[in-house]
């Protein structure tokens, strides 16, 4: 009796502590559901700053970004650590185990669209603010590879965004738009290196680039025949 009892006071305290440590996952999970839209808003809100040339307001999103990315990344790892304790230590059922995974794996995919999108915002707002440097992560340990690719290759459709917009605001914009040009084409002999799986999307941004280098060439064409058209006039009038 007093064997089985000890077995029995065992599992009953087994499973609380489960049940505790479910619970405290359950809530950080619940906490961090609105942590990836909050980092596409403030990522978006910095891409579009930067390709307005609002550099200012473009790294104060950043900066707020940076901290919702921080706590993410924190909150993310205290959950693998209590699911770890719990797979090693506790007693949980099947079903407890299957709606933490969909609710996890949910979770990690929002982190990587942010992330994209994050890191887009980076090397969008460092493009603009230090005349056309690339930002990379120093630690390749804080960035996976096909997030990164995915990252660089959306900023060439914002390179192709602010061509469009330096042709409205600035005349004297032909220099700028070959600089865009060069460096969305070495982003794409850079990227063609590699080979990508389907699920992250980054072959079909493989395609969206050659479409971007394309359009830039048009454009280029255009403000070529528009000078041409322009000095023509102009030895017309002398």
């Amino acid at each position: 009796y007093l064997y089985l009892n000890q077995l029995k006071n065992k599992k009953e305290k087994t499973e609380e502590l489960s049940q505790k440590r479910l619970i405290k996952i359950k809530n950080s999970l619940n906490g961090l559901e609105k942590s990836g839209n909050r980092i596409l808003s403030l990522s978006k809100r910095g891409i579009n700053a930067a390709v307005n040339g609002n550099i200012k307001e473009a790294g104060e999103s950043l900066k707020d970004a940076v901290k919702v990315v921080d706590e993410f990344i924190g909150g993310l790892s205290k959950i693998r650590t209590h699911l770890a304790i719990i797979l090693r230590e506790h007693r949980v059922t099947i079903n407890d185990l299957q709606s933490l995974y969909s609710k996890i794996k949910i979770l990690e995919d929002d982190f990587s669209r942010a992330m994209e999108e994050f890191l887009e915002a980076e090397i969008t707002y460092l493009y603009f603010r230090d005349a056309g440097r690339l930002f990379y992560p120093k630690k390749t340990s804080n960035c996976d590879f096909e997030i990164y690719a995915g990252a660089i290759a959306d900023f060439c459709g914002e390179l192709l965004r602010k061509a469009r917009l330096d042709i409205i605001n600035d005349v004297e914009s032909m220099v700028n738009i070959k600089n865009y040009h060069r460096d969305t084409k070495n982003i794409h002999d850079i990227l063609s290196s590699f080979s990508f799986s389907n699920s992250r999307g980054v072959r079909s941004k493989m395609e969206h680039i050659k479409e971007y280098i394309k359009e830039f060439e048009r454009i280029l064409c255009d403000l070529k025949i528009s000078d041409l058209r322009r000095n023509n006039n102009l030895l017309r009038k002398l």
